[in-house]
């Protein structure tokens, strides 16, 4: 699930980075990508219609790198799937 989560993420990234998703690293950092205002709000509303988890362009912000950004929305959605299961 965590692999699946890094594509997508890194592939959103990317696409607000305006960047290839080649060039996203798990330890690019988001200070190296220079991402606005605007470009991380796009990411985590992209992540949420992606992966189905709601994210704040704040918590994008917090994020020190793509590793730590996988992390946190991986963890989000087994919270989501453990709190959905009967």
């Amino acid at each position: 699930m965590t692999e699946d989560v890094a594509g997508i993420v890194r592939k959103v990234v990317a696409g607000c980075a305006d960047v290839a998703p080649e060039e996203i690293g798990p330890d690019t950092t988001f200070a190296q990508l220079r991402l606005g205002d605007r470009a991380k709000q796009r990411a985590a509303d992209a992540v949420e219609r992606e992966v189905g988890v709601m994210l704040l362009a704040d918590e994008v912000e917090r994020m020190g790198t793509v590793r730590d950004l996988v992390e946190h929305v991986a963890g989000k959605r087994a919270e989501q799937e453990a709190a959905e299961a009967p």
